[in-house]
């Protein structure tokens, strides 16, 4: 059982030994998503409609925590539950 317990730590040691630390990546910028009733994708400035868009600031501000909650808030967005 000391063996065992002397082969689990010494490959315990070696297994971190030879990870590195993962630092977070630089941050990546994505173009708007548009979400619209038709299956036509569309740029934000095309749709003939009212669009609110919600950014990051909006998003952190709201202390939302689900998405539902988020766009419950939103003027023009009714959602209701069906008991599903």
């Amino acid at each position: 059982m000391k063996k065992f317990r002397i082969k689990l730590m010494s490959a315990s040691l070696v297994s971190l030994a030879f990870t590195s630390p993962v630092f977070a990546a630089e941050t990546i910028n994505l173009n708007d998503v548009v979400v619209t009733a038709s299956r036509v994708p569309q740029t934000r400035e095309s749709v003939i409609a009212d669009v609110s868009v919600i950014d990051a600031e909006e998003i952190q501000r709201a202390g939302q925590s689900t998405l539902v909650e988020l766009l419950a808030v939103q003027s023009g967005i009714e959602i209701s539950s069906s008991g599903g």
